[in-house]
C-alpha cells in the first residue's frame, strides 16, 4: 500500500469517526425562549391543560417524567406540558473509502478513481416530549 493510499484511508476512517460521533450527540433540548436560572426539579409542576398565562422556555425529551422534571428545572421552568410520546429515529452510521490517482505525460493526462460506501441506521425509541413552561 502506497503512502498516499494509507493517507487517503487513514483521512476516510477519520472521517468517518467524526461523523459517528456528531451523530451520537444528544438533541434532547430545543430552546424556544429565553431560559431563567435553574430551580430544583421537585418544584417543576405537571400542567394537564395550558395555564392562562405562561412563556415557553424549550422542548425537551425524555424517558420519565422526573428526567423532564430534571431537564425543565435545569432551564429555570417550573412547569410542564405534555406533547405525548414521540417516536426518534437513531443515528446512521456511515463509513466510505475511496483511491484515486493522476498520471500526467507529457500530451495527455488519465484520472482513476474507485469508491465504496454504505450507511446503515441504528435503533431508534420512544420518548416523552413536553413543553417546559414558565408560568407566573
Amino acid at each position: 500500500m502506497t503512502n498516499l493510499l494509507r493517507r487517503q484511508v487513514l483521512g476516510a476512517v477519520l472521517a468517518a469517526l467524526a461523523v459517528f460521533a456528531t451523530g451520537c450527540a444528544s438533541t434532547d433540548r430545543t430552546m424556544v425562549g429565553r431560559a431563567r436560572p435553574a430551580i430544583d426539579p421537585s418544584a417543576v409542576r405537571v400542567y394537564e391543560r395550558e395555564p392562562r398565562r405562561f412563556e415557553s422556555i424549550a422542548i425537551i425529551e425524555g424517558k420519565s417524567i422526573n428526567e423532564l422534571r430534571a431537564k425543565a428545572a435545569a432551564v429555570g421552568a417550573n412547569g410542564l406540558l405534555s406533547r405525548g410520546v414521540v417516536s426518534k429515529p437513531g443515528p446512521v452510521i456511515g463509513f466510505g473509502i475511496g483511491t484515486s490517482s493522476l498520471s500526467v505525460g507529457r500530451r495527455s493526462a488519465v484520472g482513476v478513481g474507485t469508491g465504496v460506501s454504505f450507511a446503515t441506521p441504528l435503533r431508534g425509541g420512544e420518548v416523552l416530549q413536553a413543553d417546559a413552561i414558565y408560568v407566573p
